[in-house]
């Protein structure tokens, strides 16, 4: 099935194809996306598939059609959709559930089943994520549904023009407010958080609740900055310590709020979701076995 269609009026000067496209169909948003679909076969000259070396001339009728090739995998569970349009959506993944990857039972394979088709020219099929999370972290992912989305969402965040806050539970009493600047893997790399409340557990002693704002991506930035302030996430296996792990609660870290100017309709979006149920929950409880707090 064809998708997108274009005719060459005439031609200024001698092109190739493969730079010639730019800009020509909405579903290949870049040159990358130009040559895979080149590579692939799905795009046609004059009803015939053409390699990237091809001299565009005027009159030449130019075929983008569909991909039928990929076979789709959809891991069937049911996900909290925040925010949805045509463009693109927002989703509550929960604790536990890896972003993408080899695995079947992936976030990426249960959009399809969640989310309503993009009537746009250029939907993808499936949506695609644009960031990711740790399996053990919950919270807000932005998802794409379109290929004009996917480029404009990436440079967004690039560009650092999403607003991300998390929650946390940490060991100690930390400061009340500070950034973390220490880098990752030899990569820059910026943290900042602020203090809640704190209180006294009897068995891990005091505890606070913080909020935590992330100004760049590295992996695992939050969970390795805050355990090198000495104050590791509650239930972080890889960078806290035995005592640090409660047994079957798990990470203690979501993301809860995102904003950012919808890039396709100017909208500013302020999404928040509640707070995970066993952050409250375990919070009542140390609070309740012993009121000591600031």
């Amino acid at each position: 099935m064809v998708k997108e269609k274009h005719l060459v009026i005439s031609v200024d000067e001698k092109t190739r194809i493969i730079d010639y496209l730019v800009d020509v169909f909405k579903s290949l948003p870049s040159k990358k996306s130009i040559k895979k679909a080149l590579k692939k076969g799905l795009i046609l000259v004059d009803r015939k598939s053409v390699s990237s070396a091809l001299w565009v001339e005027a009159e030449m009728k130019i075929e983008l059609i569909e991909d039928n090739t990929m076979e789709q995998k959809v891991y069937s569970i049911e996900l909290e959709v925040v925010f949805e349009d045509d463009f693109l959506a927002v989703i509550n993944k929960p604790s536990g559930l890896l972003s993408s990857g080899n695995q079947f039972r992936t976030l990426q394979n249960a959009l399809a089943g969640n989310l309503s088709p993009s009537t746009q020219i250029d939907a993808i099929n499936p949506p695609k994520l644009v960031h990711r999370l740790d399996s053990s972290t919950s919270g807000l992912i932005i998802i794409a549904k379109t290929a004009g989305a996917v480029k404009l969402l990436g440079d967004l965040l690039a560009d650092k023009e999403v607003m991300k806050k998390y929650i946390a539970l940490v060991r100690g009493k930390i400061e009340d407010q500070g950034i973390i600047t220490s880098k990752i893997e030899k990569k820059e790399a910026k943290s900042e958080f602020k203090r809640i409340e704190t209180a006294h557990s009897n068995t891990l002693g005091p505890v606070s609740w913080i909020e935590l704002f992330p100004h760049t991506g590295r992996t695992h930035q939050l969970r390795i900055h805050m355990a090198e302030n000495n104050s590791p996430i509650l239930g972080d296996r890889i960078y806290g310590d035995k005592e640090n792990d409660i047994r079957g609660k798990g990470l203690f870290l979501a993301a809860i709020a995102l904003e950012f100017v919808h890039p396709l309709t100017n909208e500013c979006l302020k999404i928040e979701i509640h707070n995970p149920k066993k952050f409250d929950k375990y919070w009542f409880g140390v609070k309740n076995r012993n009121s000591s707090k600031d």
